[in-house]
């Protein structure tokens, strides 16, 4: 396989997960789900697992822990989450979600459940 033939299929493969990204915020929108749906990785992690740290999300994820600093910051500005000091270890800081947007929380697991 040469260079390019390797260069045109990851281009693919991120024209897709652009295109899955795209239709699943748009999905989220129609049914009142403000949430982007580039988000939710985080929100299902931190739905199952409870309060964690970013290097916790991250590994977690799959992500970058800087990428997944970046959206805990947009979630936070969002009040999708809130941030404390980690009980273990006071350098720390950890993450959970706001429970004033329970139901809507509810509704994107559901909603991640039909989609598998």
């Amino acid at each position: 396989m040469t260079i390019r033939a390797k260069n045109i299929f990851g281009m693919r493969i991120n024209r897709a997960a652009e295109l899955i990204g795209a239709q699943g915020r748009e999905a989220f929108w129609r049914t009142g789900i403000e949430l982007d749906a580039k988000l939710t990785s985080i929100v299902v992690s931190l739905y199952e697992r409870d309060t964690q740290t970013s290097s916790e999300l991250a590994a977690t994820t799959g992500y970058s822990r800087q990428l997944v600093e970046a959206r805990l910051k947009l979630l936070e500005d969002q009040q999708y989450i809130v941030s404390g000091i980690s009980k273990e270890d006071a350098r720390k800081r950890t993450y959970s979600l706001s429970p004033e947007r329970r139901d809507e929380f509810e509704r994107v697991i559901a909603m991640m459940k039909d989609f598998e």
